[in-house]
Protein backbone atom coordinates (compact mmCIF):
# COMPACT_ATOMS: atom_id res chain seq x y z
CA UNK A 1 0.00 0.00 0.00
CA UNK A 2 2.81 2.38 0.69
CA UNK A 3 4.14 1.87 -2.82
CA UNK A 4 0.85 2.96 -4.41
CA UNK A 5 0.55 6.15 -2.34
CA UNK A 6 3.97 7.58 -3.29
CA UNK A 7 3.23 7.84 -7.04
CA UNK A 8 -0.15 9.50 -6.33
CA UNK A 9 1.49 12.28 -4.31
CA UNK A 10 4.03 12.91 -7.03
CA UNK A 11 1.29 12.94 -9.63
CA UNK A 12 -0.80 15.40 -7.59
CA UNK A 13 2.20 17.65 -7.02
CA UNK A 14 3.15 17.50 -10.70
CA UNK A 15 -0.42 18.34 -11.72
CA UNK A 16 -0.47 21.35 -9.35
CA UNK A 17 2.81 22.60 -10.80
CA UNK A 18 1.54 22.09 -14.35
CA UNK A 19 -1.64 24.04 -13.59
CA UNK A 20 0.41 26.83 -11.97
CA UNK A 21 2.74 27.10 -14.95
CA UNK A 22 -0.19 26.98 -17.36
CA UNK A 23 -1.98 29.75 -15.47
CA UNK A 24 1.16 31.91 -15.44
CA UNK A 25 1.65 31.49 -19.20
CA UNK A 26 -2.01 32.30 -19.87
CA UNK A 27 -1.73 35.49 -17.83
CA UNK A 28 1.41 36.48 -19.72
CA UNK A 29 -0.31 36.03 -23.08
CA UNK A 30 -3.45 37.85 -21.95
CA UNK A 31 -1.27 40.72 -20.71
CA UNK A 32 0.62 40.91 -23.99
CA UNK A 33 -2.51 40.93 -26.13
CA UNK A 34 -4.40 43.35 -23.87
CA UNK A 35 -1.42 45.72 -23.81
CA UNK A 36 -1.07 45.63 -27.57
CA UNK A 37 -4.80 46.19 -28.05
CA UNK A 38 -4.84 49.14 -25.65
CA UNK A 39 -1.70 50.65 -27.11
CA UNK A 40 -3.05 50.66 -30.65
CA UNK A 41 -6.68 51.41 -29.79
CA UNK A 42 -8.26 54.34 -31.62
CA UNK A 43 -6.01 57.08 -32.96
CA UNK A 44 -3.54 56.99 -30.09
CA UNK A 45 -0.08 55.49 -30.36
CA UNK A 46 0.68 54.75 -26.76
CA UNK A 47 -0.80 55.71 -23.42
CA UNK A 48 0.57 59.20 -23.09
CA UNK A 49 0.64 60.46 -26.68
CA UNK A 50 -1.98 62.69 -28.16
CA UNK A 51 -2.87 62.01 -31.79
CA UNK A 52 -1.84 65.53 -32.81
CA UNK A 53 1.56 65.04 -31.25
CA UNK A 54 2.21 61.73 -32.94
CA UNK A 55 1.49 63.20 -36.39
CA UNK A 56 3.51 66.37 -35.88
CA UNK A 57 6.99 66.64 -37.36
CA UNK A 58 7.90 68.98 -34.51
CA UNK A 59 6.89 66.53 -31.80
CA UNK A 60 10.42 65.12 -31.23
CA UNK A 61 11.69 68.65 -30.62
CA UNK A 62 9.04 69.21 -27.95
CA UNK A 63 9.53 65.76 -26.39
CA UNK A 64 13.25 66.47 -26.07
CA UNK A 65 12.52 69.30 -23.62
CA UNK A 66 12.20 68.87 -19.88
CA UNK A 67 8.75 69.13 -18.29
CA UNK A 68 9.52 72.63 -17.05
CA UNK A 69 10.66 73.73 -20.52
CA UNK A 70 7.55 72.21 -22.11
CA UNK A 71 5.41 74.29 -19.77
CA UNK A 72 7.39 77.43 -20.66
CA UNK A 73 6.98 76.66 -24.38
CA UNK A 74 3.22 76.16 -23.91
CA UNK A 75 2.96 79.52 -22.11
CA UNK A 76 4.96 81.28 -24.83
CA UNK A 77 2.78 79.81 -27.57
CA UNK A 78 -0.38 80.76 -25.71
CA UNK A 79 0.80 84.37 -25.50
CA UNK A 80 1.89 84.54 -29.15
CA UNK A 81 -1.17 82.87 -30.70
CA UNK A 82 -3.70 85.40 -29.42
CA UNK A 83 -4.79 86.55 -32.91
CA UNK A 84 -4.97 83.10 -34.49
CA UNK A 85 -8.04 80.87 -34.65
CA UNK A 86 -8.40 78.60 -31.64
CA UNK A 87 -9.08 74.85 -31.86
CA UNK A 88 -12.82 75.32 -32.02
CA UNK A 89 -12.52 77.70 -34.94
CA UNK A 90 -10.18 75.30 -36.73
CA UNK A 91 -12.67 72.46 -36.14
CA UNK A 92 -15.41 74.62 -37.64
CA UNK A 93 -13.25 75.16 -40.71
CA UNK A 94 -12.79 71.40 -41.03
CA UNK A 95 -16.53 70.90 -40.67
CA UNK A 96 -17.09 73.46 -43.44
CA UNK A 97 -14.80 71.34 -45.63
CA UNK A 98 -16.95 68.28 -44.90
CA UNK A 99 -20.13 70.22 -45.63
CA UNK A 100 -18.79 71.46 -48.98
CA UNK A 101 -17.78 67.92 -49.93
CA UNK A 102 -21.24 66.58 -49.08
CA UNK A 103 -23.11 69.34 -50.89
CA UNK A 104 -25.09 68.44 -54.00
CA UNK A 105 -23.32 71.15 -56.01
CA UNK A 106 -19.58 70.76 -55.49
CA UNK A 107 -17.72 74.07 -55.11
CA UNK A 108 -14.00 73.53 -55.79
CA UNK A 109 -13.25 77.21 -55.13
CA UNK A 110 -14.67 76.92 -51.61
CA UNK A 111 -12.38 73.95 -50.97
CA UNK A 112 -9.40 75.95 -52.27
CA UNK A 113 -10.25 78.84 -49.93
CA UNK A 114 -10.60 76.52 -46.96
CA UNK A 115 -7.29 74.83 -47.81
CA UNK A 116 -5.60 78.22 -48.09
CA UNK A 117 -6.99 79.29 -44.70
CA UNK A 118 -5.97 76.06 -43.01
CA UNK A 119 -2.51 76.10 -44.58
CA UNK A 120 -1.97 79.71 -43.53
CA UNK A 121 -2.98 79.04 -39.93
CA UNK A 122 -0.83 75.90 -39.78
CA UNK A 123 2.17 77.79 -41.17
CA UNK A 124 1.71 80.59 -38.64
CA UNK A 125 1.40 78.14 -35.75
CA UNK A 126 4.44 76.20 -36.93
CA UNK A 127 6.49 79.37 -37.30
CA UNK A 128 5.51 80.57 -33.84
CA UNK A 129 6.31 77.18 -32.31
CA UNK A 130 9.72 77.09 -33.97
CA UNK A 131 10.52 80.64 -32.84
CA UNK A 132 9.41 79.95 -29.27
CA UNK A 133 11.40 76.69 -29.17
CA UNK A 134 14.51 78.41 -30.51
CA UNK A 135 14.13 81.25 -28.01
CA UNK A 136 13.81 78.73 -25.19
CA UNK A 137 16.84 76.72 -26.29
CA UNK A 138 18.89 79.88 -26.87
CA UNK A 139 18.46 80.76 -23.21
CA UNK A 140 19.85 77.41 -22.03
CA UNK A 141 23.35 76.69 -20.82
CA UNK A 142 25.66 74.53 -22.93
CA UNK A 143 25.03 71.54 -20.64
CA UNK A 144 21.27 71.92 -20.91
CA UNK A 145 21.49 72.14 -24.71
CA UNK A 146 23.59 68.96 -24.78
CA UNK A 147 20.89 67.19 -22.72
CA UNK A 148 18.21 68.41 -25.13
CA UNK A 149 20.33 67.28 -28.08
CA UNK A 150 20.75 63.82 -26.54
CA UNK A 151 17.01 63.47 -25.94
CA UNK A 152 16.25 64.78 -29.43
CA UNK A 153 18.62 62.26 -30.96
CA UNK A 154 16.93 59.51 -28.94
CA UNK A 155 13.50 60.64 -30.17
CA UNK A 156 14.62 60.78 -33.79
CA UNK A 157 16.37 57.41 -33.65
CA UNK A 158 13.33 55.80 -32.05
CA UNK A 159 11.19 56.76 -35.06
CA UNK A 160 13.92 55.72 -37.50
CA UNK A 161 13.98 52.12 -36.27
CA UNK A 162 10.24 51.72 -35.82
CA UNK A 163 9.62 52.05 -39.51
CA UNK A 164 6.98 54.15 -41.22
CA UNK A 165 3.95 55.29 -39.28
CA UNK A 166 0.67 53.53 -39.88
CA UNK A 167 -2.10 55.66 -41.37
Amino acid sequence: MTETQVPKRRTRRAVKWAFGVSLALNLVFVGIFAGAALRHAGDKRGWDRKPEMSRSSGAPFVRALSQEDKRALRRALKERSAGLPDREERRLSQQQMIDVLRAEDFDADAIKRLFAEQTGVAAQLSGMAQAAWLELVSGMSAEERVEVADRLEEQLMRRKFKGPKRP
